[in-house]
């Protein structure tokens, strides 16, 4: 029999960090990358820390936090068919990403500032609209 564990997350905590993304992807070095073939997006730590889980966010977007409420990560699934049909801005991300980072370096970091902004937006947006943030842990 599995035995599920409720975890109630911090809220504060976790909006706390995710208005201050920008320094800690530059602190703790995240790094971004694209599976074209699970049309799936990551950016976080390159090794998630033990213990590190998936927190839906909503329908797109999920967090890698800590049961401590320390966020590792962001995962976007259907990036391409989904995700960015919903944020059309966020299309050079996807180009750049599909290049394997060989294209404009500028263009690169312009997208990746887009990336960021946007997951950012969405991601205190569906925080902040919860009561709790509650996690099931198997």
């Amino acid at each position: 029999m599995m035995h599920i564990k409720k975890i109630e997350l911090d809220k504060d905590k976790i909006l706390k960090q995710l208005t201050a993304i920008s320094q800690i992807v530059e602190k703790d070095d995240w790094k971004l990358e694209y599976d074209s073939e699970l049309d799936e997006l990551f950016f976080g730590k390159e090794v998630m820390p033990k213990g590190s889980f998936l927190f839906n966010v909503n329908d797109e977007l999920n967090l890698f936090v800590t049961s401590s409420s320390k966020v590792n990560g962001i995962f976007v699934e259907y990036f391409a068919l989904n995700f960015i049909q919903h944020n059309k801005k966020l299309k050079p991300v996807l180009e750049a990403l599909a290049n394997g980072k060989k294209g404009d370096k500028v263009k690169g970091e312009l997208a990746k500032e887009a990336l960021e902004g946007t997951l950012l937006t969405q991601a205190i947006g569906s925080v902040f609209n919860r009561k709790k943030l509650i996690a099931a842990m198997v």
